[in-house]
C-alpha cells in the first residue's frame, strides 16, 4: 500500500493490483452493446446527466453504421475485476487523420500513448514486440518534434477541436509528457 497523504487513508497501489483487472476485446454485437451500457452505467452516477438514446449510442460503436470505422483501424474492450465491468477503453487508429498534413492540426503525432507503452512494457504490464514496435516507433515520432534548438514543438493546443500546429507550437502539457516518456527510455532504451 501507499499512503495517501488526503482524507480517506491509504491508495493502493495500482501496480500491484493488474492481476486483479482482466481487460477483453470487445468482439461482436453483445459486446458492443454491453460497452455502451458500462457508459451509461458510468453516467447514471452523475446527476441532471441525460444520456443520448441507446441505439444511436450503439450505432456509434457499430462498424456497419459508423462511417469512422471506413477509415479507421478500432479496437474496443471492457475491464472486469472478477466478473463486475469495471471500465471500458477504446483503442483507435485514424488513417485518414494521420494521412493529413500537422498543419491542419492531424498528421502522424506522437501522442500520450507513447509514455503508456514505454511505461507498460518497463513495468511489465505489457509484453512482446508489437508494443515495443509501437513504443519505438512513438518515440522517433517525439524526436522528430523536438527543434534543432532543442524547444519541443507540434504540441497541439488545449481545446474541443484540432487546431492548426507547426514547429513553433508547444504546451507545457506536452513538454511534461515527453519528459515522463524520456524517463521510461532511460529505464529500457529503444532497439
Amino acid at each position: 500500500m501507499i499512503e495517501s497523504k488526503y482524507e480517506d487513508g491509504p491508495v493502493t497501489d495500482v501496480a500491484n493490483r493488474k492481476a486483479e483487472i482482466e481487460i477483453a476485446p470487445v468482439t461482436d454485437k453483445r459486446g458492443r452493446a454491453a460497452f455502451v451500457d458500462l457508459g451509461r452505467a458510468f453516467s447514471d452516477r452523475l446527476e441532471n446527466f441525460v444520456p443520448q438514446i441507446r441505439s444511436e449510442q450503439i450505432e456509434l460503436v457499430d462498424p456497419a453504421k459508423n462511417p469512422f470505422f471506413g477509415h479507421a483501424r478500432v479496437q474496443l474492450f471492457i475491464a472486469k475485476r472478477g466478473d463486475t465491468p469495471v471500465g471500458r477503453i477504446s483503442a483507435h487508429i485514424d488513417e485518414l487523420a494521420l494521412a493529413m498534413p500537422p498543419e491542419q492540426g492531424f498528421g502522424p503525432g506522437t501522442g500520450f500513448f507513447g509514455f503508456g507503452f514505454a511505461w507498460g512494457l518497463n513495468n511489465g504490464v505489457l509484453e512482446g514486440d508489437k508494443y515495443t514496435a509501437a513504443r519505438d516507433k512513438a518515440w522517433d515520432a517525439m524526436r522528430r518534434a523536438v527543434t534543432p534548438d532543442g524547444k519541443l514543438g507540434w504540441v497541439q493546443q488545449i481545446g474541443k477541436d484540432p487546431q492548426k500546429t507547426d514547429s513553433e507550437s508547444s504546451q507545457l502539457y506536452g513538454v511534461g509528457g515527453m519528459l515522463l516518456f524520456s524517463s521510461e527510455m532511460l529505464e529500457n532504451p529503444a532497439r
